[in-house]
């Protein structure tokens, strides 16, 4: 389902000539409290992730519940996530990764999910339930992880869901603001660009459900007992946004 933004913001755009569009999914949108939960994952679920690849494959649901895990009363109240970017999915223009991200977050300004009695669940240890997890068997998850290979190869993460925000309700709100402007104006293209947003209705959570999550992303390596472990990447470009990216085009 495709929604014109000017549906909900008035006016978006003015044209001339021949008109700029573009659509921005907010399937797995990023926002301020975590990523748009569209699978409804859980703690303690793993993904092996390559980014010189863009490939994220589904490894395993560990258990983060053993320790470090906690999880808040429900908060019986509305609240609301802000900075809710999505990703442009197609545009009838060249533009650049700079000008995309220009359309997304110009949306960005534009978009929040308000959601009501929410609950938090959240694991301070999922570095420690994947080693317990790998240790169990070891030889068998070293196998399954490849993560031999992936300590060879230096350019391997495995990325775990550490928290997710339970709501009652969910929905989206396009507001009128866009910075004070009528227009999307991107650098470099002439003329303005008119933004559709899609995938709208994936927002919607009616029913307590796992609206959003977040991840921590780790590099695996073997400890100075020889054993697997995991640390935090260095790597620049290593980080949510780019892991939710390339979660979304492996999962189509």
């Amino acid at each position: 389902m495709k929604i014109p933004l000017v549906l909900f913001a008035a006016s978006i755009a003015v044209f001339s000539g021949c008109e700029k569009s573009a659509t921005i999914s907010l399937n797995y949108a990023t926002t301020g409290i975590g990523v748009h939960n569209a699978a409804k994952y859980d703690v303690g679920k793993v993904f092996v992730w390559q980014p010189a690849n863009n490939l994220v494959r589904d490894l395993a649901d560990v258990d983060a519940r053993a320790s470090g895990y906690s999880e808040t009363p429900v908060q019986a109240t509305t609240d609301t996530a802000r900075e809710v970017r999505g990703f442009v999915t197609s545009n009838n223009f060249q533009a650049t990764p700079a000008q995309r991200a220009s359309m997304e977050l110009k949306a960005s300004n534009a978009t929040n999910i308000a959601y009501s009695n929410y609950k938090i669940s959240t694991s301070d240890d999922t570095r420690g339930a994947m080693a317990a997890y790998i240790n169990a068997r070891p030889e068998a998850v070293a196998a399954d992880w490849a993560l031999d290979e992936a300590i060879a190869s230096g350019g391997t993460y495995y990325v775990t869901v550490f928290k997710t925000i339970e709501t009652e309700t969910a929905s989206l709100e396009v507001g009128r603001e866009l910075s004070g402007s009528a227009s999307v104006n991107v650098p470099s293209v002439e003329g303005d660009v008119n933004i559709s947003l899609s995938d709208t209705s994936a927002i919607q959570c009616n029913g307590r459900q796992r609206c959003f999550f977040d991840v921590r992303i780790y590099q695996p390596y073997r400890n100075g007992s020889g054993n697997y472990d995991f640390r935090r990447p260095l790597s620049k470009g290593v980080d949510r946004r780019a892991f939710v990216e390339d979660l979304r085009g492996s999962i189509r």
